[in-house]
């Protein structure tokens, strides 16, 4: 097989679904003993993250990644340059393109005269970003949005393949766009394989008895990942059920101030708790040390889960979900079997889950075996790295 770039101008050091994608992708493909190289930016201020990270691809799994200054007048033709120059220099390459940014700057860039192939990744949000004009970003966009939109349409049409990482992505793109395209897949997403708790370990925590229901979201701070339904959940229970419960956000984001404010209001210090960032090592820390994870996510301003790699990662290490019925959600969460799915904008319905673990404990030790079983069999790299080799293949 021809070598295979991914190119993403979101990538690790960043902390986000599509990084995290990029990174698995890579690695996992590279453990297939396909040659992979990343082609992504350079994030000011992390440098020394991204040398780590890099030379960590590089010496484990003969990963390069290949990082570009972002030009802020320039960028398009800048990319372009770019991305012009490393296919000439790799013939015949296999190019992924997996995110907004890139799939923008990559439709301009004539890939059949170049000698190249090209496959998508569709996560979610860029469906709405790209095919409905009230989500369009910027004035340039929302005035150039026909003429966008059309070229959108040629990419994917051209596009030796469309990878969609769930079946919600997939119904959501073809429900605008025109035409069939050569070849599509649901491939979804894999995580580390070492995130995985080990049995023993998983049942000597499950069998711990502690008074308190340790809740947890580890995820980016905003509007879309909706801790505030969790809140005010918390906020609309009894004080002696409530006293039972404890409430830990993980991650950053200015959406913070907004709900440490609305904590204060609903008098819930006690109970919610604000982390900030932690690293991946405080992030094993806090999932083994909690017994439910929730992130009840919405649709917000174009923005959707297409997945939720925080609810994988959380599942790997035996916790019981509750997520919301919304996007790729319900194809992790299995109500009565790994968790509960609530109606993201329902706070009743946030506080009757709650309740479930709170009169009957017994739910956290058999839904928790059951998340970790159900990620180990779907949702791990190996498997999903061997469904994108096979497709680009």
């Amino acid at each position: 097989m021809s070598p295979i770039s991914i190119l993403s101008l979101e990538s690790s050091p960043f902390h986000g679904g599509v990084a995290s994608y990029v990174h698995q992708t890579a690695v996992g493909l590279a453990e297939l003993g396909a040659r992979v190289i990343i082609l992504t930016r350079r994030y000011p201020g992390l440098a020394r993250e991204e040398a780590d990270i890099d030379r960590d691809l590089e010496v484990r799994w003969n990963v390069k990644v290949v990082r570009k200054d972002v030009r802020q007048h320039a960028n398009l033709p800048h990319w372009l340059r770019i991305i012009k120059a490393h296919l000439a220099a790799h013939p015949g390459e296999t190019v992924l393109i997996a995110d907004n940014a890139g799939q923008r700057i990559a439709s301009f860039v004539p890939f059949k005269n170049l000698r190249a192939r090209y496959a998508v990744t569709v996560h979610g949000s860029e469906v709405f970003n790209t095919f409905d004009r009230r989500y369009a970003r910027g004035f340039i966009n929302r005035a150039l949005f026909p003429l966008l939109k059309a070229r959108a349409v040629r990419f994917y049409d051209r596009a030796d393949g469309v990878i969609f990482v769930s079946r919600y992505t997939q119904e959501l793109f073809f429900g605008y766009f025109p035409r069939r395209l050569q070849r599509f897949r649901v491939i979804h997403n894999g995580i580390d394989r070492n995130l995985l708790i080990d049995p023993l370990a998983l049942k000597s925590k499950l069998a711990r008895a502690r008074k308190e229901l340790r809740l947890l979201t580890i995820a980016r701070v905003d509007r879309r990942k909706n801790h505030e339904t969790v809140i005010r959940a918390l906020a609309a229970m009894p004080d002696e059920v409530r006293d039972q419960v404890s409430y830990r956000i993980v991650g950053d984001g200015e959406y913070a101030t907004v709900l440490k404010n609305l904590v204060g209001r609903l008098s819930l210090d006690r109970q919610v708790q604000f982390t900030g960032g932690v690293t991946d090592e405080e992030k094993l820390g806090l999932l083994d040390d909690s017994d439910v994870f929730v992130m009840p996510s919405k649709m917000h301003q174009g923005n959707v889960e297409g997945l939720g790699i925080s609810l994988l990662e959380a599942g790997a290490r035996g916790l019981p979900l509750i997520g919301s019925h919304h996007g790729g959600i319900p194809e992790i969460v299995s109500p009565g079997q790994n968790g509960f799915l609530v109606d993201p904008d329902s706070p009743d319905d946030m506080r009757a889950a709650l309740g479930s673990f709170l009169s009957d404990r017994s739910l956290c030790p058999l839904m928790g075996e059951n998340s970790r079983r159900i990620v180990e069999e779907r949702f791990l790299r190996e498997k999903a790295a061997r469904e994108t080799y096979d497709f680009l293949r």
